[in-house]
């Protein structure tokens, strides 16, 4: 059922304008056959083609004739399936994130704007718009309606910093989004503090403009839905290395191995309609993994039934065989989470006192008769050489009082109590970037970790405190997000917990997106979340909360209540939550 025209301010155009915008996107498809390339604005370049900046004249763009955006990015067999964007601003790093955050918006308008017209045929959320829209800025990128926690490597991001990237898989009847998009961009990158671009000139080229430039990670894998899915080689053992890595990229988008498994089960069998609802309403999500599956083709869809494809039965098989080493690799995936930029800044810049932290490697002479493991080899040299100056030319060129072993420091352990909220907000990535820190903290330190979740009128233990990734990752699993925001009850459960059991210095985290709905004490629900700060205050434990911009103002005053640190992030996702848990953590142990 299509909703009633927009009224009042609900529409970003007027109807006149909608009518005219309406107009000039039937001619764009003629024109973007062309492969030409179309200037909306004087700051975008929009094509089916790849384009870019000309390095002798910077305010010329330049086609690339025959340069299809979807065979060089996404491999695609077909022409002319992928409309290249690109938004020129000042060489800047503009947040991808809040440039995402524009661009749903934007759909959003569109989808209002345009659903009730005669003849324009609309997906039935515009979620579904999204999730065929890839983003790339200077900071990162990704499928708009994903994680956006890709498009992180160094050369992909020094090559954004003058643009900001779109790329979409759209009907050619939804090329008015285009006008909604752009405006966006345009917008958010004037709203972070940076100027726009204009482009002087648009002019088509034989051959590739941008010779030498890095377009791998284009190609590779991402969570985008644009990639084009190859038939697997014929060498047994890049085939196996193609299985891994897909099985590895869901499993690791989905949360975790057992639950990629659980999916592809589901599917087993060829089970009616009714009973394949019922297996997946067991899993959080499913819908959207429903999608996914049928996005890498390892799901087929036919008049209400869905089915396994021959390449989904293998990856099912293959999961089923070697779910160990799949899990194996995803540990060693969690331990090497990135870190900000800002702290990454920080970190070149330590003292050597400040690297004899714990967890550091550091070199020290090998003791007579023991046992020699980790050989530092340059502290070794240096060692040698500095007694040859001591003792002259004649003495020997390495002797054993030269040796250097690395040793790792191990400090002390922190038993961090993780508090989540797991209110219906906290539903989707959010949520799974909450249960990858868990699972991060025992592979990255000596943490025990417990975990709390608070929703509705209550908060529930998940995982005691434990060392054991098992019972870690089977309680998150359990968590399912829903219904309202019970701080104070969160607050007060947390507290409770860890003074029951007594553990030494413990850190009570909260994860949380919102502010308290729920009260304890009184009908002030942010009032009773602030005295229950006071609780951990006054008993001496140790606070920290991570919340989101929005919600400053209250997250302060609980900080400041309870003793604790804050961090206040634009969003919530495994890369933020991974930097704050280890400053945490260096504060404790230091």
């Amino acid at each position: 059922m299509k909703p009633e025209p927009p009224a009042g301010g609900a529409a970003q155009f007027t109807g006149r304008q909608l009518e005219t915008l309406r107009s000039v996107s039937r001619q764009l498809p003629a024109l973007l056959q062309r492969g030409q390339g179309v200037c909306l604005g004087q700051t975008t370049v929009v094509s089916r083609q790849v384009h870019a900046i000309s390095p002798a004249q910077p305010g010329e763009v330049q086609v690339l004739a025959g340069g299809d955006a979807g065979r060089i990015f996404y491999r695609r067999q077909r022409a002319g399936e992928v409309i290249h964007v690109d938004v020129f601003h000042q060489v800047a790093q503009v947040d991808h994130r809040r440039v995402a955050r524009a661009l749903l918006k934007a759909i959003e308008r569109y989808w209002r704007d345009f659903a009730w017209m005669e003849g324009v045929t609309l997906p039935p959320t515009p979620g579904r718009l999204a999730d065929y829209i890839d983003l790339q800025t200077g900071t990162g990128g990704g499928r708009l309606s994903g994680t956006l926690a890709y498009g992180r490597k160094e050369s992909l991001r020094r090559a954004h910093l003058n643009h900001v990237h779109l790329a979409l898989k759209i009907d050619d009847s939804h090329l008015g989004l285009l006008f909604y998009l752009t405006a966006a961009v345009e917008r958010e990158v004037a709203v972070q503090g940076y100027e726009i671009r204009r482009v002087e000139r648009l002019r088509v080229v034989e051959g590739n403009p941008r010779a030498g430039s890095d377009f791998s990670p284009y190609g590779g894998y991402s969570d985008s839905l644009l990639q084009q899915r190859e038939s697997l080689p014929a060498d047994p053992a890049v085939r196996r290395q193609v299985e891994l890595q897909t099985a590895l990229d869901l499993a690791d988008d989905i949360g975790s191995v057992a639950e990629l498994q659980e999916l592809l089960e589901s599917f087993r069998g060829e089970p009616s309609w009714s009973e394949l609802q019922e297996r997946l309403r067991k899993l959080p999500g499913s819908n959207q993994w429903l999608e996914r599956l049928q996005a890498h083709g390892l799901v087929r869809a036919t008049r209400r039934e869905y089915r396994l494809t021959e390449a989904g039965s293998r990856l099912c098989e293959f999961v089923r065989a070697n779910r160990q080493e799949i899990e194996l690799s995803l540990r060693k995936a969690l331990r090497h989470i990135a870190f900000s930029a800002s702290l990454a800044r920080k970190e070149r810049h330590k003292s050597a006192d400040d690297c004899r932290r714990p967890g550091h490697h550091r070199a020290s002479p090998v003791p007579e008769g023991a046992w020699l493991a980790g050989l530092a080899v340059p502290e070794t040299v240096v060692a040698a050489a500095c007694r040859r100056l001591r003792e002259g030319p004649t003495s020997p060129r390495l002797c054993r009082r030269d040796l250097r072993a690395y040793r790792r420091s191990v400090g002390e352990k922190v038993n961090v109590c993780l508090l989540i909220d797991s209110s219906a907000s906290m539903a989707g990535s959010r949520i799974r970037a909450a249960r990858y820190l868990a699972e991060h903290l025992l592979l990255t330190g000596r943490d025990r970790v417990a975990v709390i979740c608070f929703q509705e009128r209550q908060a529930s233990l998940y995982v005691p405190f434990t060392r054991n990734w098992a019972a870690v990752q089977a309680g998150v699993r359990r968590i399912r997000p829903l219904g309202l925001t019970p701080l104070a009850h969160g607050l007060v459960a947390a507290l409770e917990y860890v003074t029951s059991c007594r553990v030494r210095d413990p850190v009570i985290l909260l994860i949380s997106d919102g502010i308290p709905t729920v009260p304890r004490w009184t009908m002030n629900s942010l009032a009773d979340a602030v005295e229950a700060a006071r609780m951990l205050a006054r008993k001496g434990v140790r606070f920290a909360c991570v919340g989101l911009e929005p919600n400053r103002r209250f997250l302060e005053e609980l900080a400041r209540e309870g003793r604790g640190t804050l961090h206040v992030v634009e969003e919530i996702d495994r890369d933020v939550l991974a930097d704050i848990a280890r400053r945490e953590r260096i504060t404790r142990t230091s």
